[in-house]
């Protein structure tokens, strides 16, 4: 089943074997951490710049796992010249401490690289590179589907949707999920796209 809820993430709290996010890249770590906080989770993958993986490392009690890097292609726009043009974002993996690792490279073959069964082959660069991107929230959906389908969960949530990707993903691999979108125009998009598909629980 997948839920699609219209609304601030602070506003809402739930239990979930994963959060899947990609929160935005401005957002401190000490506000993911209060955001968070109003979940019970075991397991979170964050797709977020390196400062924002450090700071909220700082602030988490988490134990971190790994990181990988989702190398973009195309560059940002960054006018300032002190800044170099990003091409990657980061894929860091947390777990509440004593929990086991739900990542488990066997579970699929990765569409961005060639690998047979015996290889399980699984490298930590992924490429996702943003072409032919219909809306401005969206993700690389092959790579969303190989980072989550690399996981032994039944629950997700994000809450920070975007268009939806993470949800299309869940439903994917027979995952529950549920998705939490504030801005109007993004979660028009994920309805629009959800509905005509038959995949959601409005609420």
């Amino acid at each position: 089943m997948i839920r699609i809820i219209n609304d601030d993430a602070r506003n809402h709290g739930a239990k979930f074997d994963m959060i899947f996010t990609d929160p935005p890249f401005e957002m401190s770590g000490s506000e993911l951490k209060a955001i968070f906080d109003c979940y019970d989770f075991d397991h979170l993958l964050l797709i977020c710049s390196a400062h924002q993986m450090l700071d909220f490392y700082k602030h988490s009690n988490l134990d971190f796992a790994w990181q990988m890097v989702l190398d973009f292609k195309t560059p940002t726009k960054n006018r300032s010249f002190a800044q170099p043009h990003i091409t990657h974002a980061n894929i860091a993996y947390f777990r509440k401490k004593g929990v086991k690792s739900a990542f488990d490279r066997r579970k699929i073959v990765r569409q961005d690289h060639y690998s047979d069964d015996s290889n399980h082959y699984y490298p930590s660069v992924f490429h996702a590179p943003k072409i032919g991107m219909q809306y401005k929230y969206q993700k690389n959906q092959a790579m969303i589907d190989d980072l989550l389908g690399a996981f032994d969960v039944k629950t997700v949530c994000d809450m920070f949707a975007g268009s939806g990707t993470t949800g299309l993903a869940a439903y994917e691999h027979g995952m529950d999920c549920t998705l939490i979108e504030q801005d109007n125009h993004a979660f028009t998009i994920i309805e629009k796209n959800f509905q005509m598909l038959g995949l959601c629980d409005d609420k």
